[in-house]
């Protein structure tokens, strides 16, 4: 019931407008002997007045005085305890204008009983935004509370009831339609539906449709004679078949009956029941029947019968003394491939027609190659025929073997008749865009029904015009592959009847239109054995694998890299150096070294321990980048915290030696002042340590726990003696040079640039400062001008006085950071202008433009990324490395 409060300004009366009357302050909806109606109470905060209609006095809270009411009416308002809560956030935001909204509450009347009501508070405020007025309606709702938790009750009960019947109850309303209007969760589960589906179908109304396609709706499968049986007014007993939504058929006992309602609503209750396994009872005894009426038909001959479900053959066999002997396989098309009693020839025909045969009714007859005495192989006429069921499906296919070995030794001409149809048929099942076949000695097209030729294909085509334009439009990198089956007549001479075909992978440019760019296409060429008058023939026919290709190289290649990190994993890394080593051997000419480099790092599992695993996979991913920097398509990582590299042509070890000290430094990286992530590294050598990958691995284990008594942030060779003497003579020259050079400075410029003391990564916070190193670095110990610095720092902008003032605060800052880290003598500053001392500091472009060409290490194509200008010198080291 809408209310509407009016306010006479001239009166200073209060009235409510209800359903287009208009009352009195004091005139109640409803009868006040009966029930509250609306109740109006209004506070005049400036005269101090209260005004209330006469429904208020029944409440319990009219007792209390009407200011304290107002004050506090969640505490003197005799509300609900329950409702306690809520009535006092309602007042605390309706005091401050935040809600216009009523709630619901019970407020307990002088009879001590609790009613409903509607609640509704409204403050009005003067000019100072101070309360003035205050108006609270209750609108007594108990009722209509009452009658729908009365309802709801019902309905829960009758859902109770409805659930606890063993049976699937529906109830369906009749107006001209057929409309479901409830299906209890029993008989969901019958029909394959669930309850939120169902429930949606019943909202929607959707009425059953007997006429149309009913497999994706089970319930339009139920007889519509059913119905009409019921309408006429009676009571329906009947046994029906229905297909489940998952597409199982099943039997129902059903029972139905007719009701009229007051609203003359029809509405008919059927309850059913799901007696599939009864059926299937009599199902066992009709293929039983069949079953003994072939064996009583049959004397010395093959007979055999296959379950379905079970994917059993049982076939009888006569001896040569007259004994009917039973042999018994299990799970016969699932193991098919390796049946020996199936010729491998007939197994593809075999499988497809007992798949068939599941599906459908049918009596048929094939021909095989199959050996049931475990003699030799002979041809048998397979005569079958299935027992079916309208609902559950096939459950046996049923028949007898005839030996025709003199019958097929006079029909060679029809096999292959019958074979080259059978290849058609495959190559079209199988999707192909192109299927022509050719007399391989004239080389003129054969046309035959079962022949696919594309628009693009002229119908006269010959096949070296065919062969000719495969090539044109097959990928530059599937050249080889193409040329290799080039001369189809050279390969034809090659098959025979046991090997009839060959097929190969290839891209190509789309032959039928349907695509851009190059494709993955599977070639078939097939040999046809000859005719009457001799020639042979072959069929050639492509099949469009691009997604099936795809898929297969995406996992090839998920299954040989790490997850984690990207690189080869143990297994990808072990084929790929066992193929390098190969090659090599047979390469005569082969002079290099390859280097099996075995990495472990250091600290991993303490910082694990102290940061989480969530940064120390981040830092193994870092690993992997510099890893990759060094060698990307040969990185690995064997497992935990352990990687390798193989590094190959090497022209000497001193090379190789110089690579590993730069790696090492590079894997270093301070991450607190306790913890720094470090390597040790272990090197063998082939050829000259091993030959074999498996002993390169041993080799370079043995070389890399030798490192790891040198030190966490060591390398170590390979040797024969290898033993605690050598390493501690090469532990204590590392000593020594640490004693001279105390501050080991790395610059490393592949890729991006960075400054290494100790292994530790300086933190520039100037990013211009960090710049202008690069640019000193990138000089070779020359010197740089301010101009010539300022023009690459700010491009845009001329050399003046600004700009110069900006210069000389970066080359401070930059003189400071370094002097932070004990290095600031890397930088000679004469006049003005200022340059790198090389000899100061260890850098891989240093490095590799030093070395005599035939010695040069590996260049990774990436020079100072962090910065355009260093293309200039990065076209120079791509040449130089070429």
């Amino acid at each position: 019931m809408d209310a509407i409060l009016i306010w006479d300004k001239k009166t200073r009366s209060l009235s409510v407008k209800c359903g287009g009357n208009m009352l009195t302050e004091n005139t109640r909806t409803k009868d006040n002997n009966d029930r509250f109606g609306i109740t109006i109470l209004e506070w005049d905060l400036v005269n101090q007045g209260f005004t209330a209609s006469d429904s208020f006095f029944k409440y319990k809270m009219s007792e209390s005085d009407p200011q304290k009411l107002l004050k506090t009416f969640d505490k003197f308002s005799d509300v609900h305890p329950d409702d306690f809560p809520m009535l006092k956030t309602f007042f605390e935001k309706a005091s401050t204008g935040q809600t216009k909204e009523g709630i619901m509450v019970r407020f307990q009347a002088k009879d001590e009983a609790y009613y409903w009501t509607v609640l509704s508070a409204r403050f009005f405020f003067d000019g100072l935004k101070e309360p003035s007025r205050v108006i609270v309606t209750l609108l007594d709702i108990d009722e209509e509370t009452f009658y729908n938790q009365q309802l709801e009750k019902e309905n829960q009960m009758l859902q109770g009831i409805l659930e606890g019947i063993s049976l699937g109850v529906g109830i369906f309303e009749i107006n001209g339609d057929v409309i479901p209007t409830y299906l209890s969760d029993k008989a969901c589960a019958i029909f394959g539906y669930t309850n939120e589906e169902m429930d949606a179908r019943i909202e929607k109304r959707t009425p059953i449709y007997f006429k149309l396609n009913t497999e994706e709706d089970p319930l339009s499968q139920i007889p519509a004679d059913l119905f009409s049986s019921l309408i006429a007014g009676e009571t329906v007993e009947s046994k029906i078949s229905v297909k489940r939504k998952d597409g199982v058929w099943i039997w129902l006992h059903v029972l139905g009956t007719l009701s009229r309602k007051k609203d003359e609503k029809t509405y008919c209750y059927i309850t059913m029941r799901d007696i599939s396994a009864l059926a299937k009872d009599g199902n066992e005894r009709n293929w039983q029947a069949e079953r003994y009426r072939i064996l009583s038909e049959s004397e010395q001959v093959v007979t055999f019968e296959y379950e379905t479900e079970a994917d059993t053959l049982d076939y009888s066999i006569y001896t040569e003394a007259g004994v009917l002997k039973n042999i018994h396989i299990d799970k016969f098309l699932e193991g098919l491939s390796e049946e020996k009693r199936v010729h491998p020839d007939s197994k593809a025909l075999v499988q497809e027609t007992f798949r068939k045969a599941q599906e459908t009714h049918s009596s048929n007859s094939i021909d095989i190659l199959a050996d049931f005495y475990s003699r030799d192989y002979r041809w048998w006429r397979l005569r079958f025929a299935s027992v079916i069921d309208d609902v559950s499906g096939i459950c046996y296919v049923v028949g007898r073997a005839d030996d025709v070995q003199a019958e097929k030794d006079n029909e060679a001409k029809l096999l292959a008749s019958l074979d080259k149809e059978a290849s058609f048929r495959r190559s079209i099942t199988a999707g192909a865009i192109l299927a022509l076949e050719f007399d391989i000695e004239s080389g003129k097209r054969v046309v035959s029904r079962g022949d696919i030729l594309p628009q693009t294909i002229a119908e006269d085509i010959t096949l070296d015009s065919l062969v000719e334009q495969l090539m044109q439009r097959a990928h530059p990198e599937d050249m080889p592959v193409m040329e290799e089956y080039d001369d189809v007549r050279k390969i034809m001479r090659g098959l025979s009847a046991s090997k009839r075909k060959i097929s190969f992978d290839y891209r190509s440019r789309t032959i039928c239109d349907r695509y851009q760019g190059y494709r993955w296409l599977g070639i078939t060429y097939m040999y046809a054995v000859p005719n009457k008058q001799g020639y042979k023939h072959v069929l050639i026919y492509i099949i469009d694998i691009n997604e099936k290709k795809n898929t297969q190289l995406m996992l090839m290649d998920q299954a040989k890299h790490d997850p984690l990190t990207g690189l080869l994993n143990r297994a990808a890394f072990k084929e790929y150096f066992t193929e390098l080593i190969s090659s090599h051997e047979i390469s005569d000419g082969h002079k290099s070294l390859d280097a099996f480099v075995m990495i472990d790092m250091n600290s991993l599992q303490e910082i694990n321990d102290t940061y989480g695993y969530a940064f120390g996979d981040k830092m193994l991913k870092s690993v992997a980048i510099t890893l990759q920097a060094m060698r990307c398509e040969s990185a690995a990582r064997l497992d935990g915290d352990k990687f390798a590299l193989c590094i190959h042509d090497i022209p000497t070890e001193e090379v190789l030696r110089e690579q590993m000290r730069i790696l090492s430094n590079a894997l270093t990286q301070k991450v607190n002042e306790t913890v720094t992530l470090s390597a040790a590294i272990g090197i063998s050598i082939y050829p000259t340590d091993a030959k074999v990958y498996d002993e390169l691995y041993e080799k370079a284990d043995q070389a890399l726990c030798a490192a790891k008594k040198m030190g966490n942030r060591e390398f170590a060779f390979y040797s024969s003696d290898i033993g605690e003497a050598d390493y501690a003579q090469e532990q204590g020259a590392t000593s020594r040079e640490a004693v001279n050079d105390e501050k080991r400075v790395f610059i490393r410029t592949f890729g991006y640039f960075d400054v290494f003391v100790n292994g530790q990564a300086i933190p520039f916070k100037v990013v211009k400062a960090k710049e202008l190193l690069a640019l000193l670095v990138d000089r070779r110990g020359g010197f740089l001008s301010a101009s010539d610095a300022i023009s690459f720092l700010w491009e845009d902008e001329p050399a003046n006085e600004l700009t110069l003032s900006r210069y000389r605060k970066v080359a401070m800052r930059l003189k400071s950071i370094l002097a932070d880290f004990g290095i600031e003598d890397i930088i000679e500053s004469i006049n003005g202008l200022r340059r790198v001392i090389p000899e100061k500091f260890e850098c891989d472009y240093y490095a590799f433009v030093s070395t005599d060409a035939k010695n040069r290490a590996h260049f990774p194509g990436a020079y100072l990324t962090n910065y355009s200008w260093g293309e200039n010198t990065l076209s120079i080291l791509e040449e130089m490395s070429e």
